[in-house]
């Protein structure tokens, strides 16, 4: 049974039982309360078998900020560098720098609004 401690309080999740081929567990444990930024959390692992059971030793964390809903919030948009347009061109031309590291899962359009 996978057990989380959190703020003092004791959680337990539903049993799990492992397929004889697996050597890696994942699971995600609910703590009945949202968690917190700050709290001190630890997570254990019981092994029963039969009378006997034994624990591992727990794995601590605090918990971080939230993260913030709009994934590009911090992330500085550089401005494009352009070449000077003349008349007639049917195109601009330039490049952007891009700040690194990119969020994942953004990507970028250049406008060009006239």
């Amino acid at each position: 049974m996978a057990i989380l401690i959190s703020q003092s309080k004791l959680h337990s999740v539903n049993q799990f039982q492992p397929a004889p081929h697996l050597k890696q567990l994942q699971s995600y444990l609910a703590t009945g309360d949202p968690l917190v930024a700050g709290t001190q959390v630890a997570v254990h692992i019981k092994a029963v078998n039969g009378t006997f059971s034994k624990e591992s030793t727990p794995a601590t964390m605090t918990v971080a900020d939230a993260l913030p809903t709009n994934p590009i919030e911090n992330y500085d948009v550089p401005a494009p560098l352009v070449i000077p347009a003349v008349e007639d061109d049917k195109s601009v031309k330039g490049h952007v720098n891009l700040a690194t590291p990119i969020p994942a899962n953004t990507t970028f359009k250049a406008l060009v609004t006239y």
